[in-house]
C-alpha cells in the first residue's frame, strides 16, 4: 500500500501546482475481519462503533488542514469484531461541525450505508460546515 501512494502522488504531482497536496484517502475491508485505513493528506478521520458506541478514532492526516509541500501516509489497521456496527470514514467537513460519538448516535439506527452516509453529509451542510464535505459508511451485519 505504502508503494502505491507513493506511486500515485508522483504521477499526480507533475507540472503547475506540483507542490500542493490534495488529499487522497483509502478504507479496505477485507473479507470482512480486517480493514486499513491510509490518508495520504486527504484530512480524514475513521470512526468504528461496536454495540451502538464509539470505540474507535483512527486519525490519519486530518490534523493538518493546510496544503503544504510533503505529506506524510498514515496507515492504521484493525481487526472488526463481532460486535462491530459500522465504520465512518468522513473528511474535515464532517468533523469540524459533529462530535464523534454525534455522528454514531445520528446514523446508528439507519440500517442502509448509503442512506447514513447521505445523512452525516446532510447533517454537516446544515450545521454550515466550511470545508469539503464527503463520508463513506460501511455497515457489518
Amino acid at each position: 500500500m505504502i508503494k502505491a501512494y507513493i506511486n500515485s502522488r508522483a504521477n499526480v504531482h507533475k507540472g503547475d501546482g506540483a507542490n500542493e497536496v490534495a488529499g487522497s484517502t483509502t478504507l479496505l475491508v477485507m473479507n470482512g475481519k480486517k480493514f486499513i485505513a491510509a490518508d495520504f493528506g486527504g484530512g480524514y478521520k475513521v470512526v468504528v462503533c461496536k454495540d451502538g458506541l464509539l470505540q474507535l478514532k483512527c486519525v490519519t492526516n486530518s490534523e493538518e488542514h493546510k496544503p503544504r509541500k510533503k505529506s506524510r501516509l498514515a496507515i492504521t489497521a484493525q481487526n472488526v469484531e463481532s460486535d462491530t456496527n459500522f465504520i465512518i470514514l468522513a473528511s474535515d467537513g464532517v468533523w469540524e461541525v459533529m462530535r464523534y460519538q454525534e455522528a454514531v448516535d445520528l446514523i446508528g439506527h439507519i440500517e442502509d450505508a448509503q442512506k447514513a452516509a447521505e445523512c452525516l453529509a446532510a447533517e454537516a451542510l446544515t450545521r454550515m460546515s466550511k470545508a469539503s464535505i464527503s463520508c463513506i459508511v460501511v455497515r457489518f451485519h
